[in-house]
């Protein structure tokens, strides 16, 4: 199979300097993209000296990440790409040959339709945050195994595992656009793992390429207000929809009773608010109900 490969970013309030370091490092990759898009969620600084290096797709609105990404792969497509690199701009590449092992990964295994590698913690390298993940259900909480947790262990190879991560994906962009795409009510969030139950059930998975290819410069996993609302409205959304009977009930159980280890996570008072008000699927303390002006 012949690919094309586009990278995709979504951004909002970077900076050019941001975005060109980042289509940059890419570039510079043994298999490098053959085509950049930059999803524009606010204005840019200077958006004609970033469509020098891409093409920059402005919708005059923040889509949030599952918008913003959903308007990458359509473009993509339509510019002929088969495979989407979706990409945050928070992260530093580890390995020159990052996109080829994720290519090739598509390659050994058939049925694969997202590939991330493995993902350490920025700058501390040796830190896991990303080894693979999988919803707990019917309490849908994400878990990480290993987070935070030194890497052990020789690596696993290209493995199954329950949902990609979308700081670093390669994504089948035929069968990514066959789905739908991420559901844009989630905004952000919760927003891999619900595509990936959806692929799942037409026998396309998601892979792991089981090793620190990439880093993450996130810190730890503390919730800013805006993450704590939209992490727990989410979780309690998909509980609703993809749960049934005493599962459903069961699971709303376990969220609240779980709420006050969740919201250690929290950084703030004002995060804690907000996670409370997403559990209750209320709108987020001083943002529209539709969240269409929240910055992802």
């Amino acid at each position: 199979m012949a690919f094309s490969i586009a990278v995709a970013l979504v951004s909002y309030g970077h900076t050019n300097a941001q975005i060109t370091s980042t289509l940059t490092k890419w570039a510079s990759q043994t298999r490098a993209p053959d085509q950049a898009f930059v999803v524009a969620n606010a204005p840019l600084e200077s958006q004609e000296e970033i469509e020098k290096i891409s093409t920059v797709l402005s919708p005059g609105t923040n889509l949030g990440f599952t918008g913003g990404a959903n308007l990458a792969a359509r473009m993509a497509a339509e510019a002929g790409a088969t495979h989407l690199l979706l990409t945050n701009l928070d992260v530093e590449i580890l390995s020159d040959e990052l996109l080829a092992k994720l290519e090739e990964a598509f390659v050994s295994r058939p049925d694969a339709t997202f590939v991330s590698p493995a993902v350490a913690l920025w700058p501390d390298t040796t830190l896991v945050w990303y080894r693979g993940a999988h919803i707990a259900r019917p309490i849908w909480v994400s878990r990480h195994p290993g987070i935070n947790r030194p890497f052990q262990g020789p690596s696993q190879g290209v493995v199954r595992t329950g949902y990609f991560a979308g700081c670093c994906a390669l994504i089948d962009l035929a069968r990514f656009n066959e789905l739908g795409g991420f559901d844009e009510s989630l905004f952000m969030y919760y927003d891999e793992a619900e595509l990936s139950l959806r692929a799942d059930a037409k026998g396309w998975h998601c892979y792991l390429v089981d090793q620190p290819l990439l880093a993450h410069e996130k810190d730890g996993r503390a919730f800013t207000p805006n993450e704590s609302y939209w992490h727990a409205r989410n979780s309690a959304l998909l509980l609703n929809r993809f749960e049934h009977g005493p599962r459903r009930y069961l699971g709303k159980l376990g969220q609240w009773l779980m709420a006050p280890v969740q919201m250690t996570r929290c950084d703030s008072r004002a995060a804690r608010k907000s996670y409370f008000a997403g559990l209750r699927g209320a709108p987020r303390p001083g943002v529209l109900p539709s969240g269409a002006k929240d910055p992802g």
